[in-house]
This record gives C-alpha cells, structure tokens and sequence, in this order.
C-alpha cells in the first residue's frame, strides 16, 4: 500500500467536503463523511446510516454506518463471517460550552470505536477526540464535526491485518434520531465486541 501524499490527502478531504453536502434521502439521516487514516491507508466508508439516542443534555450514542439501517442490528448478530463494512460508534459525553470547554490538541469530549470488518475477520480501532456540535442533544436532527481524533487498533480477530497503525479520524457527521434503533444496535454492538 502506497503511502497518502499530502496532496492525495486535500483531494479526498476536498471530496469528502463535497460529499457531506449532498442530501442521502431515506438513509437514517446521513449526510455524513468520515475518514479513518494515516500514513499508512486510509478507510472511507459510505455512510448510509446514521442514527443517534439521546442519554442527557451532555450524553448521545451515535452510530453510522456503510449498512442499512435495518441490516446493522443482523448484521452484528451474525458477527465477523458475512459481508465486509464499517460500523463506527461514537459516544458524546461532554457538550462543550463557550470559554468553559478546553479547546486545545489534547481536548477531548467524544470516545470512538471503528468496526472493520473484512468478510472474515474483524479489527477494532479505539480513541477520542473533540466533537463540535451544530445542534443540542435530543433535537431530530444532531450534526457536528470531528477533527484529528487519534485512534489505534483495541482488538481483532485472527487473520485481520492492521494496515493503519496509529491513525486518525476526522469528518462531519448528521444523523438522525431514533432512540429504539440505537439502543438495539448498542445492545448488539458491545456483544460482539466482548465475545
């Protein structure tokens, strides 16, 4: 694999701009675009899913996707073996508040776990970053921005190559809400990642 040039690195980040602008109708509300990489690869999925609940003003577990909607809660269940994706979970815990949120390189108020899976196996990137917000906790309709989250591999399953080493992740995000969908792909989501 060809390491990313920084100019290889505008032309996606360009794209992916374009992309985040574009209305996906009856796709969970996404409009989102997210990018996982480093020197080493990079992983862009095709968000077709976006969905969050509302915890407390502070708290949202978001989760999107390269599955429908409605394959995402199969689709854990099924576990590593079946078709390749994404699933990226993303848990708010902090809203930040003008001058009383630190807004500098080591802030952070957003955990994330990136699912890969390959078909056959499966990795499990994990980290934090800050997510700025555009909307309140418990609107329809939450969106924001992620910038330079750091990630590195947390688990895998045998046969997965980790082809990014420690990386980064970054994007705009708008989902949809939709309490009992994401509190079922919750459920399902932490399951296969303790098995």
């Amino acid at each position: 694999m060809k390491p990313i040039t920084t100019i290889h690195r505008a032309i996606i980040i360009g794209v992916l701009a374009c992309i985040s602008l574009l209305p996906m109708p009856g796709c969970g509300g996404s409009s989102s675009a997210l990018v996982l990489e480093s020197n080493q690869g990079i992983i862009t999925p095709t968000i077709v899913s976006a969905v969050y609940r509302f915890i407390d003003q502070n708290t949202a577990d978001i989760y999107l996707s390269d599955f429908p909607l409605d394959e995402i809660a199969p689709r854990l269940d099924q576990g590593v073996i079946g078709q390749p994706g994404n699933i990226i979970h993303i848990r708010l815990f902090l809203m930040p508040k003008v001058g009383k949120t630190p807004l500098d390189s080591t802030a952070s108020n957003a955990s994330i776990t990136h699912m890969v899976l390959t078909g056959n196996s499966m990795g499990v990137y994990g980290g934090g970053g800050f997510l700025f917000p555009s909307d309140k906790v418990g609107d329809p309709t939450f969106s924001g921005t992620i910038r330079d989250a750091t990630l590195r591999i947390i688990d895998s399953e045998p046969g997965f190559v980790d082809r990014l080493g420690r990386c980064t992740f970054g994007g705009t995000l708008s989902v949809e809400r939709d309490d009992e969908r994401t509190a079922a792909i919750s459920v399902r989501f932490a399951r296969l990642l303790n098995q």
